[in-house]
């Protein structure tokens, strides 16, 4: 968790759906978007063009197997999952229990499984 006034936030899934909750957070005073996390290279420069747009740095740039280290190493307060559904829980449950605040872009909750129920 952030030691800093800022709240440091990571979104995780950079495709089109993330360029919404990136360009919010970005605009959002107190926040700053500080990592993406795709497997995918390409993809990164829809959220990174929205966060430039808001006036924010460029965010660092995580792959998905480095997940829990880049919770650690870049002070993440908050996450947000705009992965397909079947991937969510494997991002939701350790962002929760490295203490972070998580939000979730899905179309069906049942897709979350049951081990974000119980981390939650």
């Amino acid at each position: 968790m952030s030691r800093t006034p800022q709240r440091r936030a990571a979104v995780v899934g950079t495709g089109h759906r993330a360029q919404t909750f990136t360009r919010a957070l970005a605009e959002r005073p107190g926040h700053v978007v500080a990592a993406l996390c795709d497997p995918a290279p390409h993809p990164h420069g829809l959220p990174q063009r929205a966060a430039a747009e808001a006036g924010e740095p460029a965010a660092a740039r995580w792959e998905p197997g480095r997940f829990a280290e880049m919770l650690a190493e870049e002070d993440i307060d908050e996450v947000v999952v705009t992965t397909v559904d079947a991937e969510h829980d494997r991002y939701i449950v350790p962002a929760l229990e490295a203490g972070c605040r998580v939000t979730v872009r899905t179309t069906s909750v049942a897709g979350t499984g049951r081990r974000t129920a119980a981390a939650a």
